[in-house]
């Protein structure tokens, strides 16, 4: 210990000789303030949480010596013993301080086997914490926003382009740190791409954003790339993972969510409008309840948001299957709006956050109003559809009832009323209907038939035509006398049952003599409503059979229109229930239950401003309400957990490190007095994410680079909390393949609507090896593939796509040989490593080439050693080439290679 301070010393005296010899007398070495009252206390907090509340916290079945340090009442109250652990403004007076100083391993705090022991700075704060009065702060997360800017570092001030840069720069001259260098053009403009938009950029685009010398360049590339449709595509399925968005249900059966991708269409578009962040919110919440506004579809598709989540559906207690449904919802709207998992409290009182089980009914009470199901809802255009369609058919009948009237007034017609028959065994149905619509149907359960009997005056060839409704095809035989002249007769569906539907159908063309004639219908078992009948002579005159051949194709125009009735959109969505409150399931099992809870929200951020719930309503408006009202606690905290989730999707790690969680356990902010300003701004600015996407990449700090050469920093700062450097990047599953798509020139740019169909639900081996190859066979962006919770895309899961299971603001990280592997010998990277090869230049200057072929995959200028080390490869891929005729080619093996390089799956 003494050599590491003497150190510390000969650091502190040689920075201190340098700053007298600093050319700028205003640079002044940053000194690490006093902590404020506030500050210690939560310092001593956090440490009682990390090393105490274990076996003296909240959890009351497994707290020890019945001590509570998790709050001030449990931390001085008088034990049994009758000492008090602390003892507000007298350390020596209070247990805990004699438990954790002591040389007695018996006695002293935490003990042995509980880890390692309190350092001698972490005892002194314990003490000058009691000192100072013992305070407990609220939770950083629950507290106001505190929205003071920070000096500027005066060695800093030409770095300081953004406010961002100020909180930043101060934490690093707090810790000793320099700022960073501004990164070169061709990575920030990559970098911005992919962050942006999840693609990479166009040499084109690299080659205008490089040469622009105009100052505001950096800003309007980032207005540009904002403004494009990639950029909902993007930026929507950083949503979808915090949604748990899926495409099958996932449990069980697996059974597949045919209507989903409404959602997460909804959500691409929402991201892409900049739909300001509490009506996205309320929309995802209730926008069923808010139908009236302008467009019904997408604030209907989107309370996808709780209808999208995994279910057991072979769940056989139907109470026991909603309750696990509603705790689905609870859990996903906690961890995702509010960063608490309100889950915890199903059972019991949760045992860190301030979350009671009543505030958990409360809100059970608010979903349990409220029924998840498949709707129908009008699009944007439906009613304009309906009307065209109406108008066609109206125009379509007046032309068959002018053309009816016609053939009718021809005097060879034969016709008759079906129901007029002389022998059958049919119902015959003169009122049902209305007068003079009569109809014969199946009396249901046996073979039916009708037999009419005809007499005929001028012999000749006749079309027999019937006239009937059927919202099922019931084919049957026509008979004349007593043989077969139609087999598959009276087959059409034409949409229904009752008269609207009726439509004439042309049966048969038979050849009749002078006579008398039995003409016989029957089917087997069940007959459609056959309304009329007639016969009409082929060839007797022009008109009639110009008459005929017209009612053919108006009925034929008539049934095609009929199968195409414009239609709503069907989408997995929510609607209001019959509002009732939950009783509490007494240790979470409704086979148990204790007192009604009313309706409400969470005590902790509400406190007396709870907003009455009408009883008919069930809460869900009230709730998004309460989650973005200016006036309402719990903005504070809805505007922190999306403020820091940008900014880890931004630089891959947030100012809280726990975007999920932002109760007791999480993480506390790197930088506090950036995330409440950024989440004030956020706010501040009608909860514009594009505008906190401004106020993000403009600044200094986004544009760091990633290349900075800081041994010190690195020991200090391992982790790269203050943001010395940048954070080095691998590209997400999804970016990589799109990516070699894109360079492939295979990537298809179609947005929206339903995934590829692939087979979820209880697949077989062959399903398997033909899912694989429909997902390798897709071309569109990643983001339309379907997620079939329990068998993604195996490419996917191998890249750490999420699991849809839960909400996920931070996907895992791995770094295992199979990724590799699979970079090395997947058919789909062979295969478009040869169409990368196509698309360079077949040029003999092997120079040349290698400059084409690297600015299309890198967008920047191959250097002279990349140069030597590439056409090193290519001469030993020619020699291997030669010796195996059947194998890639060389440009082909070196379009492999660069394609699973770090510099093509990293960004800088």
């Amino acid at each position: 210990m003494r050599h590491l301070i003497n150190r510390l010393l000969a650091i502190f005296a040689a920075l201190a000789i340098f700053c007298t010899l600093t050319v700028c007398p205003m640079t002044v070495c940053p000194v690490k303030a006093e902590p404020t009252d506030l500050s210690r206390s939560r310092a001593a907090h956090r440490l009682l949480a990390a090393k105490c509340f274990t076996c003296h916290g909240p959890d009351e079945e497994v707290r020890e010596a019945e001590l509570r340090l998790d709050t001030f009442e449990g931390s001085t109250e008088e034990l049994p013993s009758g000492f008090a652990a602390v003892v507000p403004g007298t350390p020596e007076a209070s247990e805990l301080l004699r438990r954790i100083e002591s040389d007695d391993e018996d006695m002293r705090m935490p003990p042995a086997n509980a880890g390692e022991a309190l350092t001698a700075a972490e005892k002194s704060l314990l003490r000058e914490w009691i000192k100072s009065g013992a305070t407990y702060p609220p939770h950083w997360a629950f507290a106001p926003l505190d929205t003071t800017i920070p000096g500027e570092p005066s060695d800093h001030s030409d770095w300081n382009r953004t406010s961002v840069d100020r909180y930043v720069s101060a934490q690093l001259a707090a810790n000793g740190l320099d700022a960073p260098p501004v990164a070169d053009r061709y990575t920030l403009i990559r970098r911005l791409y992919f962050d942006l938009l999840g693609l990479p950029p166009s040499p084109v685009a690299v080659e205008q954003f490089v040469t622009d010398d105009s100052p505001d360049a950096w800003a309007r590339l980032v207005d540009s790339l904002l403004a494009s449709p990639h950029y909902g595509e993007r930026w929507g399925r950083h949503w979808l993972d915090v949604a748990r968005y899926g495409d099958s249900n996932g449990g069980d059966e697996n059974h597949a969510y045919p209507h989903a991708y409404h959602y997460r269409d909804y959500v691409i578009q929402t991201f892409n409008a900049d739909v300001s962040y509490d009506r996205f919110l309320l929309e995802q919440l209730a926008g069923d309840l808010i139908s009236n506004d302008a467009d019904s579809e997408a604030a209907t598709a989107a309370t996808g948001f709780l209808a999208i989540g995994m279910k057991i559906l072979a769940e056989q207690d139907p109470i026991k299957k909603q309750a696990d449904m509603i705790d689905e919802q609870i859990d996903t709207m906690g961890r995702s709006l509010l960063g608490l998992t309100l889950g915890c409290a199903r059972c019991h009182d949760h045992k860190f956050d301030p979350v009671s089980t009543e505030d958990y009914y409360a809100l059970f009470g608010i979903f349990q109003s409220t029924v998840v199901e498949d709707r129908e809802v009008n699009s944007s255009d439906l009613q304009e559809r309906l009307a065209k369609y109406e108008r066609k058919i109206n125009e379509l009948k007046q032309s068959r009832e002018k053309a009816t009237k016609k053939l009718n007034s021809l005097s060879s017609i034969i016709s008759r009323q079906a129901e007029s028959f002389d022998r059958g065994n049919v119902i015959k149905d003169d009122d049902q209907y209305g007068a003079g619509i009569g109809i014969i149907s199946d009396p249901g359960g046996q073979d039916n038939f009708v037999e009419y009997d005809l007499a005929i005056q001028q012999p000749g060839k006749y079309r027999l035509q019937l006239r009937y409704a059927a919202n099922v095809a019931r084919p049957g035989q026509i008979l004349w006398n007593g043989e077969i002249v139609a087999e598959n007769a009276i087959s059409e569906a034409t949409g229904g049952w009752t008269p609207e539907f009726q439509q004439w159908h042309s049966e048969a063309d038979i050849e009749l003599a002078a006579g008398e004639h039995i003409l016989r219908m029957q089917s087997r078992p069940l007959m459609s409503h056959i309304d009329q009948f007639r016969l009409i002579p082929v060839a007797s005159t022009d008109t009639a059979s110009a008459l005929v051949a017209r009612l053919d194709e108006i009925a034929e125009q008539i049934s095609e229109l009929t199968g195409a009735r414009p239609q709503g959109v069907q989408v997995m969505a929510v609607r209001e229930g019959e509002a009732a409150n939950a009783k509490v399931h007494l240790r979470g099992s409704h086979l148990s239950k204790g007192d009604e809870v009313p309706r409400r929200f969470l005590e902790v951020l509400s406190r007396d401003e709870q907003i009455a719930i009408p009883p008919e309503q069930s809460g869900r408006r009230q709730l998004a309400e309460w989650l973005t009202t200016p006036e309402s606690l719990a903005t504070r905290l809805t505007a922190r957990v999306m403020a820091n989730r940008i900014w880890h999707w931004h630089f891959g790690r947030g100012l809280v490190a726990t975007p999920d969680q932002f109760g007791i356990k999480s993480s506390p902010p790197t930088h506090p007095q950036l995330l409440d300003h950024l989440a004030d701004t956020f706010v501040r600015n009608q909860w514009s994410i594009k505008s906190l996407h401004r106020e993000i990449l403009l600044s200094s700090t986004y544009r760091s680079s990633s290349q900075v050469d800081n041994a010190n920093a690195m020991k200090a700062d391992p982790e790269n909390r203050w943001y010395w450097r940048a954070n080095r990047r691998r590209l997400e599953a999804e970016l990589i393949r799109d990516s070699i798509l894109y360079h492939a020139d295979r990537l298809d740019y179609r947005q929206f609507g339903a995934p590829v169909q692939v087979q979820s639900q209880d697949p077989s081996p062959d399903d398997l090896r033909n899912n694989r190859r429909t997902y390798y066979a897709a071309r569109r962006r990643s983001v339309y593939l379907p997620v079939v919770r329990t068998n993604v895309f195996k490419f996917f899961t191998l890249f750490d796509f999420p699991n849809a299971a839960s909400p996920v603001g931070r996907r895992s990280r791995t770094t295992v040989p199979t990724q590799s592997l699979w970079l090395m010998n997947s058919p789909f990277i062979m295969e478009h490593a040869s169409e990368v090869e196509s698309r360079i230049a077949d040029s003999a200057n092997k120079r040349e080439r290698l400059e084409e072929l690297y600015w299309h995959l890198f967008g920047r200028p191959i250097d002279d050693a990349t140069r030597v080390r590439l056409e090193r490869f290519l001469e030993q891929a020619s020699a291997a080439s030669r010796s195996d005729a059947d194998g890639p080619s060389a440009w082909t093996l070196l379009c492999h290679s660069l394609l699973m390089s770090d510099r093509y799956i990293y960004i800088d």
